[in-house]
């Protein structure tokens, strides 16, 4: 059982006469609207933390890396390419409803904080020594698998989405284990001290924050191959989950048609860029009106 602090259930309050829909939100189920919650998974220790967070930002950087060799009288280098990194810059909001839920932000801040160190081991003591070794060695790196919703999760190559309808069901979901592995560069925490709406005070020089701000630099590791093989993209369903249908030049998609309510993105064939086929024909529809119109 998850424990009750960093867990994904959130209870804003002791007080049943007071209900916070944050809650609703963000605690798991098959509602719609619920399980939004940013989760980490520290792999060394199995151990989870959730947060129901305000995103204040979530921006994702491809960054290719290419080998430049100048050659004399060419006037560009010759390109030699080396790999594409993926990082997230991600940054949220943890408010508090009240002293119960801001002490349990504080926790699941502190357990973020935890998971950035590496796993350490003690030597056995050799026969005959007269005291214990005192030297540690690093046996695990600090690796963590982060999960923002659906735009940043475990890849998967069974996922078959190919509307909005199954894509929330394949794509969604708050187990943290499902998160895209990887290693946090950096945490920056700011507890809110001198915000305006204060802080709660305990006593005895003991302060809660109302609402913390984290911002984190995310570096993925990927566990799949990337890359173009006989014009196919080796994991079609890099990196969002989402798989797109190829369309011919009568705009037919080579995996079926959408469903009535829910239009399926489609690749061009011939390099036109993204169609929605739905749409496509609608506007087709309506110019053959007008040019009876005209007629």
């Amino acid at each position: 059982m998850a424990d009750a602090v960093t867990g994904p259930t959130f209870v804003s309050s002791d007080d049943s006469s007071y209900s916070d829909g944050s809650d609703a939100y963000a605690n798991p189920g098959n509602k719609k609207g619920s399980g939004n919650v940013i989760s980490f998974y520290h792999l060394p220790s199995a151990t989870s933390v959730y947060f129901k967070a305000f995103i204040t930002n979530f921006n994702e950087t491809f960054a290719s890396d290419w080998a430049q060799e100048s050659v004399y009288g060419r006037a560009d280098p010759i390109y030699m390419f080396k790999q594409t990194r993926r990082s997230i810059n991600l940054a949220f909001k943890i408010p508090a409803a009240d002293i119960k839920e801001a002490y349990e932000n504080l926790a699941r801040v502190q357990a973020l904080t935890q998971f950035l160190y590496p796993t350490y081991a003690t030597p056995d003591t050799p026969t005959g020594a007269a005291s214990a070794i005192e030297a540690q060695t690093i046996t695990q790196s600090p690796l963590v698998r982060l999960k923002v919703m659906n735009f940043l999760r475990k890849n998967q190559s069974s996922q078959t989405a190919t509307n909005a309808g199954n894509y929330s069901t394949q794509c969604g979901g708050s187990n943290a284990s499902l998160g895209a592995l990887g290693v946090i560069e950096s945490v920056a925490i700011d507890h809110s001290l001198a915000a305006i709406d204060g802080v709660i005070e305990l006593g005895g020089s003991t302060v809660l924050s109302k609402i913390i701000e984290v911002n984190l630099n995310f570096s993925v590791i990927h566990e799949h191959s990337l890359g173009w093989v006989d014009k196919e993209f080796a994991t079609p369903t890099f990196p969002y989950g989402a798989r797109v249908t190829k369309a011919d030049s009568a705009g037919s998609t080579a995996q079926g048609a959408p469903d009535d309510d829910t239009a399926t993105a489609a690749v061009d064939n011939d390099g036109g860029g993204w169609l929605n086929t739905k749409r496509s024909e609608s506007l087709e529809r309506r110019t053959t009106r007008v040019e009876k119109r005209g007629e």
